[in-house]
């Protein structure tokens, strides 16, 4: 992959060389926006490309909900720190994340604790495996939901079945990698699903893996 496509993705992915000339010319022909969604945590590496970063942060400013929920907080470099950042942007709200790997949960706790002080109070960091543990932060609604979690079609299947229980008109959900073999399953049953989502955004190669934010209008009749 060249060097010009890796500054479609962000800032982790260049290597030394890379980021020498990135540092000393391209970072100052990026708009300010372009350098933090590129850019992204330093001292915490971070996945999604700079297009999915900028859209998942620009679906909580739109739609302000009260929480979302992330399967798959990983190092909390990535997703984690742009959904916190709208909703620190916001003032209120937060993002509820959960994360399987025991070690990384307690990293990611360590280093907003400690390095990201102004961001702690906008994240909720929940360590599980099974996404049922997640109910009792929900409440009466599900306002926005973000499903990214390991490559497994079936587990994201069942983690969708089970936010769609609680899901209403309006309920945000945004999915990343759309286009891989983790929502092949999900994809496929979205037609026939309980709910009627409308794809509001939808990033396609060469600018995202996929990444889709759609918006529930409300219970299928029939």
């Amino acid at each position: 992959m060249g060097y010009q496509s890796k500054l479609l993705h962000h800032y982790d992915e260049l290597n030394t060389r890379q980021r020498i000339r990135y540092n000393l010319m391209d970072r100052f022909r990026f708009s300010a926006a372009d350098r933090f969604f590129f850019e992204g945590c330093r001292g915490n590496p971070g996945q999604m490309f700079l297009a999915e970063r900028r859209a998942l942060y620009e679906a909580i400013l739109r739609h302000q909900p009260r929480h979302c929920f992330e399967i798959g907080t990983y190092t909390g470099g990535g997703s984690t720190f742009f959904l916190a950042h709208a909703f620190a942007r916001l003032g209120k709200g937060k993002v509820i994340t959960m994360e399987s790997d025991a070690s990384l949960h307690k990293g990611c706790v360590d280093f907003y604790r400690k390095r990201l002080p102004e961001l702690f109070p906008f994240v909720e960091f929940v360590h599980g495996d099974r996404v049922e543990a997640l109910s009792p932060n929900i409440g009466d609604r599900l306002d926005c939901f973000f499903l990214d979690g390991a490559e497994d079609a079936s587990q994201t299947m069942s983690q969708y079945l089970f936010f769609e229980q609680f899901c209403d008109q309006g309920t945000v959900m945004m999915a990343h990698d759309w286009h891989t073999e983790k929502m092949k399953d999900l994809r496929a049953m979205l037609p026939e699903a309980a709910m009627e989502w409308r794809i509001e955004v939808c990033l396609d190669p060469p600018v995202s893996v996929g990444f889709v934010v759609m918006v529930c209008e409300g219970r299928k009749q029939g």
